[in-house]
C-alpha cells in the first residue's frame, strides 16, 4: 500500500497519457471511418489531458519541483535560504488550498446545474473534479513533507 501511495501520481499520469494517446488515435481513425465520432474522441482526450495537468501539480509538490525563487535565495546564507524556502512552501500551500476550495465550489455548481458535454454525455463535473484531486494531493504531499521535516 505504501508503494501505491508513493507512486500514485505517476501511475495515474501514465494511465491518462495512454488514454489521451489512444483517444487521439481513435479520433484520427474516426475521421475517416465515422466522422461524427471525432468531436467525442477529442472531447474525451481533452478531459484526460486536463487530468494530466492537475495530477502533474501533485507530482510537482511531491518532488519539490515547483518554481521557486532559487536564483534569489542562492545568494543568502543557509539560515536565510531555509527561511525563504519555508516562506515559499507556505505560499504554495496556501495557493493550493485556495484553488482546492475554489475547485470544490465550482464542482458543486456544476453538479447542481447538471450540465453534460453535448458530444459525449459525460457530466462536466468530471473535469471539475480534476483540480480538486490535483490540488488535494498536492496539499497532502505538502503536509507529509512538513511532518517529515518536523520529525527529523
Amino acid at each position: 500500500m505504501k508503494d501505491f501511495w508513493n507512486k500514485l501520481e505517476e501511475n495515474l499520469i501514465v494511465v491518462f497519457m495512454a488514454l489521451v494517446t489512444l483517444l487521439i488515435l481513435a479520433g484520427w481513425i474516426c475521421k475517416y471511418v465515422a466522422p461524427d465520432s471525432v468531436k467525442a474522441m477529442n472531447q474525451m482526450a481533452m478531459i484526460a489531458y486536463a487530468w494530466i495537468v492537475f495530477l502533474a501539480i501533485a507530482y510537482s509538490a511531491k518532488k519539490g519541483l515547483f518554481m521557486k525563487l532559487d536564483v534569489i535565495s542562492s545568494h543568502y546564507s543557509e539560515k536565510t535560504r531555509n527561511a525563504l524556502d519555508l516562506l515559499m512552501n507556505v505560499i504554495l500551500f496556501l495557493a493550493c488550498l485556495f484553488f482546492f476550495v475554489l475547485g470544490i465550489r465550482q464542482l458543486q455548481e456544476m453538479i447542481a446545474a447538471g450540465e453534460v458535454y453535448k458530444e459525449t454525455g459525460i457530466p462536466m463535473g468530471v473535469i471539475y473534479l480534476a483540480p480538486i484531486v490535483g490540488y488535494g494531493l498536492a496539499l497532502l504531499r505538502f503536509i507529509v513533507q512538513a511532518l517529515g521535516k518536523k520529525s527529523r
